[in-house]
C-alpha cells in the first residue's frame, strides 16, 4: 500500500474517531523538523478543544524521530470538570521494513517469541496498516474503560478493518485459511474480527460471480447467503460442471441452457484455489479430469476478487464506521 494511501485511510479514521470518541486528533507525518511538527500538532489540538489562546505545555507535544510511528495521548481537564483527549499520532516511515512491530509488542505485550516472529513475517502493508490503525484507535481510550478491554477492541478493529480495506481473496487461496492477526498473536477478539470481515468479503465476492454467470446469458444464477463468520475457507475443490458450462458453451459440458446455479461459499471457493503448480496441474488437468487449468479460470478470477477498498460499503468512511461499531459489540461496548 503507498504511503499516500496509507495516510488517507489514517485520516479518514481520526476524524472518524474523533466525532465518536470526543477525542482531538492531530495526525502528524515523518519530517525533518520536529520541533515544528509538535508545534502544529499543539496547535491543531487546542483549536480542535476550543483552547484559544493554546496554553496546552509544549513539553508534553515533543516527539523524537521514530520510523515506526508513536501515538501519545493527553488528558486535558477542563475549568468545567470536562476531560478529553489530545492526541498526536506520528505515522508509521513506510520505508521502514519492521515499523511497527516493537510499538505492537509492547502496546500490547506481544512477549511470545512466536508470536513476534508470526507478526514479523507480516507483508509490508499489511504490517503498516495494522500499526498505524492500531495507533489512532488508541486515541479513543480512557480511564472509564479497563484497559484490557480497550486494547482488545482495538485488535477487533484494526483486524475487521484491514480485511476490509485490503479486500484481499489470500485467506481462501491456501487449505488451510489463513490465520491473520489474532492467529498471529493469540487474539481472540482480532480473530472474531477478522471473521466477520471475510464473511463480508465472501458475500460481495459471491455477489460479483452471481453476475458473472448472469452475465454471459447462458444461465441464472442465486447466491445462498450465510452469515456465519469466516476464519478460512478450504481453498480449491473443483469448479462445478454447471459454473463451467455457463461462462463458457453449454452444450460443450452438458448443462441446459437456463440452468439454476446456486453461488455458495464453495463454489466460490473452488475458483480461488492457489497452491504448488504441480499440484494444481494435477487437479486440474483436462485430460485428467476435464476441469480447466488455473490460467484457464484467471480471468474468472480478475473478474471476481476485484481488490476494491471496502466493498459493498458506499465510502471508507462508512466501512470504517461499521468496523469500529462491530469491534466495540464483539468486546461488550455500546
Amino acid at each position: 500500500m503507498a504511503a499516500d494511501g496509507l495516510s488517507a485511510l489514517v485520516v479518514a479514521f481520526a476524524a472518524l474517531l474523533e466525532q465518536q470518541s470526543g477525542a482531538a486528533i492531530a495526525v502528524v507525518t515523518p519530517r525533518d523538523s520536529h520541533a515544528m511538527a509538535s508545534e502544529e500538532a499543539r496547535l491543531e489540538i487546542c483549536s480542535k478543544l476550543g483552547i484559544e489562546p493554546c496554553s496546552l505545555d509544549q513539553g508534553a507535544f515533543q516527539f523524537s524521530a521514530n520510523s515506526e510511528g508513536q501515538a501519545f495521548v493527553h488528558e486535558i481537564a477542563f475549568p468545567d470538570g470536562r476531560v478529553r483527549n489530545g492526541c498526536v499520532v506520528v505515522l508509521p516511515d513506510a520505508a521502514d521494513r519492521r515499523a511497527g512491530t516493537d510499538w505492537m509488542e509492547a502496546q500490547y505485550g506481544i512477549a511470545d517469541r512466536g508470536a513476534q516472529r508470526a507478526l514479523r513475517s507480516f507483508d509490508d502493508p499489511d504490517l503498516q496498516r495494522v500499526n498505524a490503525l492500531s495507533q489512532v484507535a488508541s486515541c479513543a481510550r480512557t480511564e472509564a474503560v479497563d484497559d484490557q478491554v480497550e486494547a482488545a477492541r482495538e485488535l477487533a478493529f484494526v483486524a475487521l478493518a484491514s480485511e476490509l480495506h485490503a479486500a484481499s481473496p489470500g485467506f481462501m487461496m491456501k487449505k488451510e485459511g489463513a490465520s491473520g492477526l489474532g492467529g498471529a498473536i493469540g487474539s481472540e477478539a482480532a480473530d472474531l474480527g477478522a471473521s466477520v470481515g471475510r464473511r463480508i468479503l465472501v458475500e460481495h465476492w459471491k455477489g460479483e460471480l452471481a453476475r458473472q454467470i448472469e452475465g454471459r446469458q447462458n444461465c441464472r444464477a442465486t447466491v445462498i447467503s450465510s452469515q456465519e463468520p469466516v476464519m478460512g475457507l478450504s481453498g480449491g475443490g473443483r469448479p462445478s460442471k454447471e459454473l463451467l458450462g455457463c461462462l463458457s458453451d453449454p452444450a460443450e459440458w452438458g448443462v441446459p441452457r437456463g440452468t439454476l446455479v446456486e453461488v455458495d461459499d464453495a463454489l466460490l471457493s473452488s475458483i480461488a484455489a492457489e497452491g504448488d503448480e504441480d499440484d494444481l496441474l494435477e487437479r486440474f488437468s483436462r485430460e485428467a479430469s476435464g476441469l480447466p487449468s488455473q490460467a484457464d479460470l484467471q480471468p474468472l478470477r480478475d473478474l471476481v476478487f476485484v481488490s476494491t477498498p471496502f466493498p459493498g460499503f458506499s465510502s471508507i468512511e462508512d466501512g470504517l464506521l461499521y468496523s469500529w461499531q462491530v469491534s466495540g459489540q464483539i468486546v461488550g461496548l455500546r
